[in-house]
């Protein structure tokens, strides 16, 4: 897939952020996404901020639209992270 469709081009969405995203696409909210990829809630709320500036997204729920509509992000019924 073209980096473009990730994000900003030159700037694609990264993994984790990914990662956090798909979590966030099944409406988890900070604290079960950070137990979930094992880490702090301040570095999954990084993930997201950084996450809606590559997709030039207004919010967190702008931002899963984004990458759901890319196909970035699996929708939920193919989402490993339910």
């Amino acid at each position: 897939m073209p980096q473009y469709l990730h994000g900003k081009p030159g700037n694609p969405v990264s993994p984790r952020e990914l990662e956090a995203l798909q979590h966030a696409a099944l409406g988890r909210r900070d604290i079960e996404i950070a137990r979930a990829m094992g880490i702090s809630g301040t570095r999954v709320r990084q993930l997201l901020v950084r996450a809606v500036t590559k997709l030039e997204a207004q919010d967190r729920t702008h931002a899963v639209y984004r990458a759901l509509s890319r196909g970035i992000i699996p929708k939920e019924e193919d989402n490993p992270a339910a």
